[in-house]
């Protein structure tokens, strides 16, 4: 402002000189620089390119350092958040290591207790293997799934060993009650570690007088079993191998045997009744004395069964049943059968 005010205010100063001068001029015929007004203009110019230098050059110094501060702290900052990064992955994968080697501790110990276990359930001291009996149910806990598969064939293992009466139903004592819930047990989830159910051979397991109501045994493999006077009401047994089986007044009563392999098995005088038996194979099984009443044996296969010794037929679904000619459901009819 000061450097805009002083030309001004010499012009204004010398302004009676100016006229007088054009005046003089106009006589003389040859005008005349003023030195005064050409030096100020002059050190005007001067002034102007000297603000440029002042304060041009300081304010894009100034930007420039702005610009590198910003920078260097962007730079800081994802420095500081790598390393932030870097020590969480280092923490966890600390924790992973360490989960690790907590989890193969645990694995060692629990080998050691299992081997333990089934030393002591093949003592002669009935008391200990009673325990080692109930203490494998502890190895089929989450966590445990390498034992699901062992404790399964241990139970197995030791129920075949059972006496078996070809005339009457051996009966249960300690042991082979405690084998039976840990067979019970471990078959649902043994059988998710298998794709052939024949991986898990039940064949001529010794299950007389066991109590498996409600009991989850779908496809189990369990041909030429002795499984008289069982409890087997409720029982899930869709798609089982019960072939050859000894059912003599077993309790199937509500039982799903849906789709489920009875060819030959021994059904006499068992309690069929609500039973779930459509689509089954009964070829050539025995039905003396059984009850199958409100039992459901549509699309069952009952070629060569001896069905007509049954006490009961009162609501029996037969529909659609292969092997039974149209005389016999008839005769079936009479006695309540829906045919």
């Amino acid at each position: 402002m000061l450097l805009a005010w002083i030309p001004v205010s010499v012009h204004a100063t010398n302004a009676p000189t100016t006229l007088h001068r054009a005046s003089l001029s106009s006589i003389q015929g040859t005008p005349t620089v003023d030195p005064t007004v050409t030096a100020l203009q002059k050190e005007k110019l001067v002034h102007e390119t000297d603000w440029f230098w002042n304060y041009g050059v300081w304010l894009i110094t100034s930007l420039a350092i702005t610009l590198a501060l910003f920078g260097t702290g962007i730079f800081a900052l994802m420095k500081w958040f790598g390393n932030r990064q870097a020590e969480r992955e280092r923490r966890e994968d600390e924790q992973k290591h360490l989960l690790e080697d907590r989890q193969a501790e645990r694995e060692k110990r629990g080998e050691e207790h299992f081997q333990s276990v089934v030393e002591e359930l093949g003592s002669t001291n009935q008391v200990a293997q009673v325990g080692a009996a109930i203490t494998l149910r502890t190895f089929l806990r989450p966590g445990y799934e390498q034992f699901y598969r062992q404790s399964f064939d241990l139970a197995v293992a030791h129920l075949r060993l059972r006496h078996v009466d070809a005339d009457t139903a051996e009966p249960l004592d300690s042991l082979s009650q405690a084998l039976i819930t840990l067979f019970k047990e471990s078959f649902p989830l043994a059988r998710q570690h298998v794709q052939n159910m024949q991986q898990l051979d039940t064949a001529s397991i010794q299950l007389d007088n066991a109590y498996l109501a409600g009991a989850d045994l779908e496809h189990v493999w369990m041909p030429q079993s002795y499984l008289r006077q069982t409890v087997l009401s409720r029982a899930h047994l869709s798609g089982a191998n019960l072939r050859k089986a000894n059912l003599h007044k077993a309790n199937l009563r509500d039982a799903d045997l849906s789709g489920t392999n009875l060819d030959y098995a021994h059904l006499n005088k068992a309690d069929l009744s609500g039973a779930h038996l459509s689509g089954a194979d009964l070829y050539g099984a025995n039905l003396y004395g059984a009850n199958l009443s409100d039992a459901d044996l549509s699309g069952a296969n009952l070629y060569g069964a001896h069905l007509q010794g049954a006490s009961q037929f009162e609501k029996t679904k037969l529909q659609n049943v292969k092997g039974l000619t149209q005389e016999e459901l008839e005769t079936y009819k009479i006695k309540g059968a829906i045919i």
